[in-house]
């Protein structure tokens, strides 16, 4: 009754999700959330801001006013001048409103995101609204663009309508997403335009008519395209979710950095050259030009040779928290024992690792052709910590899933309770796609029929890859 009641608006009841604050909480009257919301989130305009904000400066409390505290008039002066909201404005603009409801509220809608700023003048809390943010200046533009290089490429997403809010959701989707991989460039985000840092890599994001301009420093010999991929999924999520899929988002990329039609094929098109083993493809101008102009931006037999390189000595990584009393370390030193005996050459941070230790580990996952995770509570408790404190299972975690993708990701259960991907939570369960291939492994390398398990899922992921560079 609560869905079918809320499929009609009569109420709110979001159950999506992972997140309890919204389950628990049923919204009778729709109107106080407008109502409440409408207090933080509100036009951009100058004279609009001005306004609200002399509304904002009492709150009424049991009849009374109070007003503003001394100490929050700088946190309003954030909020309206940067569209970043404190946690303790917050909670005095929503007092004896459930906050932590409002703010999951606002997350989940893509209205807000943890300000990328937290740590470094934000602190924890922090709420970046997007939809205040205002747009950049012709200056700021054309110097975040110098900043890319003259060599920059480029790639767009073009929608049949591109309506107002939609640029604001993205940089709040791909913010919360990929909290690790992604830093606000040093020329920052505005309503229509956004300097990043994506994966080590310069971004800079813009809208532009119909389209989502997506420019990016040319890296020194790596693809592109898990980079313009992601950014796609997001706004096809956006369109899906919030759009009903009225946007048609056609990607297409650049061949020389400029958006010439004869310069630019869309990457279907390129997709369908490749399968047919093409080696022009034909330009959104109708003119053919050659495969090899879209190098960056194709992950072919090339990318899947490379995996299976020699130049990659390892076949797994194993990646897996130390434990307490390195408890689990010593058994993954056991496991890794074992694979090593069965043939299986292994990246383990006990043997591998350097002085730096987040190169080492960037090094391992790159040198190997797969990776196995080991998972155990401490692991995925790691991996869901708050973008804001480090943590070396974290930032594996996320490298391995952008180098290797899940489908090259071996999840290897070391603990009771977990060996359901139903009892996996927060971005670690986001990270798999679909039911991933998971080995049980409780009684560890003791156990040779759980080792021959793990075996085979090794190899049952290293034959794919090499099934698909012959087919490429």
């Amino acid at each position: 009754m609560l869905k079918y009641m809320h499929e009609l608006g009569v109420l709110v009841h979001l159950t999506t999700g992972q997140n309890d604050a919204l389950r628990q909480i049923v919204v009778i009257r729709p109107q106080w959330l407008l109502d409440t919301l409408s207090r933080v989130i509100c036009d951009p305009d100058v004279g609009h801001m001005r306004e609200h904000k002399k509304k904002l400066l009492y709150h009424t409390n049991d009849g009374n006013e109070e007003e503003l505290p001394v100490e929050l008039e700088d946190a309003l002066d954030e909020w309206a001048d940067r569209g970043v909201a404190s946690r303790d404005l917050l909670e005095w603009l929503w007092q004896r409103e459930p906050i932590d409801y409002l703010t999951a509220l606002m997350n989940s809608m893509l209205l807000a995101c943890p300000s990328p700023w937290i740590g470094n003048g934000d602190e924890e809390g922090a709420l970046l609204i997007p939809s205040l943010l205002r747009g950049v200046d012709d200056a700021t533009r054309e110097e975040a663009l110098r900043g890319l290089g003259d060599q920059r490429a480029l790639a767009y997403i073009e929608f049949a309508v591109l309506p107002q809010g939609v640029f604001q959701r993205l940089i709040a989707s791909i913010v919360q997403s990929l909290p690790v991989a992604i830093a606000v460039g040093r020329h920052g985000v505005f309503s229509d335009f956004a300097s990043m840092e994506f994966d080590g890599v310069g971004v800079v994001l813009e809208t532009s008519r119909n389209r989502v301009m997506l420019y990016f420093e040319r890296p020194a010999e790596r693809s592109l395209t898990n980079h313009v991929s992601i950014l796609k999924r997001s706004l096809e999520s956006i369109n899906s979710s919030f759009m009903k899929g009225n946007l048609d988002p056609e990607l297409y990329v650049s061949s020389d950095g400029t958006d010439r039609d004869t310069a630019c094929a869309s990457v279907r098109a390129i997709d369908q050259a490749i399968d047919q083993a093409a080696s022009d493809v034909t330009s959104r101008g109708l003119r053919m030009l050659p495969l090899t102009s879209f190098a960056l931006f194709i992950e072919s037999s090339e990318a899947a040779k490379f995996l299976l390189s020699s130049d990659k000595p390892f076949d797994v990584f194993l990646s897996h928290a130390w434990g307490k009393g390195k408890e689990t370390h010593r058994k993954v030193k056991a496991v890794a024992d074992a694979l090593e005996g069965r043939g299986i050459k292994c990246w383990f941070d006990g043997s591998n690792i350097g002085l730096d230790v987040l190169k080492s580990m960037a090094d391992g996952i790159d040198q190997s052709k797969a990776v196995v995770v080991f998972v155990t509570q401490t692991y995925m408790d790691n991996v869901n910590k708050d973008r804001t404190i480090p943590d070396n299972c974290r930032t594996e975690f996320y490298h391995a899933l952008h180098t290797h993708g899940p489908a090259n990701m071996i999840p290897c259960v070391l603990e009771p309770g977990l060996d359901s991907t139903h009892s996996w939570t927060g971005v670690f369960r986001a990270g798999w796609s679909g039911e991933p291939l998971f080995v049980r492994m409780l009684n560890g390398a003791e156990s040779s029929s759980e080792v021959d398990d793990l075996v085979w899922a090794i190899q049952k992921v290293l034959d794919s890859q090499e099934d698909a560079a012959r087919c490429s």
